[in-house]
């Protein structure tokens, strides 16, 4: 087993019937693999080949010609929030955490790319205040919702069954 960091976006998915639902980690970056469950999570990849959907799963994940797996860093970095779309002065819509990674998997200099993880540990944000994002039905993020309350990332722990700690 491979250990490694990773940041999500804290948000919020809208369902039709009722409306926009608990706040969960949702994968930041472009090779995201949407929101993360409690438990083990299996990377899969959504580039389309071509046309046809079905050319999407021909190919063992994490492949060397794809950006698809899920991505760790080898340590944690804030540098790569700088700029990061939805952005706030303090970065707090976003949280960090430690993941393990396991099954076949790419390493570079900086990180790794598994075909699974897990998250071990949810880190604390520095800032009081947090900011959880908004996806409506089709993956498009609306304006953040402030929160002030601490619990929230309490219970987003509890939800994930992990601990929240200070961030190393």
């Amino acid at each position: 087993m491979l250990e490694g960091y990773r940041v999500w976006l804290l948000a919020k998915a809208y369902n039709p019937y009722k409306g926009f639902g608990i706040p969960m980690l949702h994968a930041a970056g472009s090779h995201s693999h949407g929101f993360w469950q409690p438990g083990v999570n299996k990377a899969k990849c959504h580039k389309l080949m071509g046309r046809i959907p079905i050319l999407r799963y021909l190919h063992v994940i994490p492949s060397k010609t794809c950006g698809c797996g899920i991505t760790a860093l080898k340590k944690i970095d804030t540098s790569i929030l700088e700029g990061a779309e939805p952005a706030n002065a303090d970065g707090s819509c976003y949280i960090w955490g430690a993941i393990t990674l396991w099954g076949r998997y790419i390493e570079t200099e900086t990180a790794y790319r598994a075909e699974y993880a897990k998250i071990e540990a949810l880190f604390r944000p520095q800032s009081s205040i947090i900011y959880i994002g908004l996806l409506n039905p089709f993956g498009e993020r609306s304006p953040l919702e402030k929160v002030e309350d601490g619990n929230v990332l309490e219970s987003i722990a509890r939800f994930y069954q992990v601990p929240l700690v200070p961030l190393p």
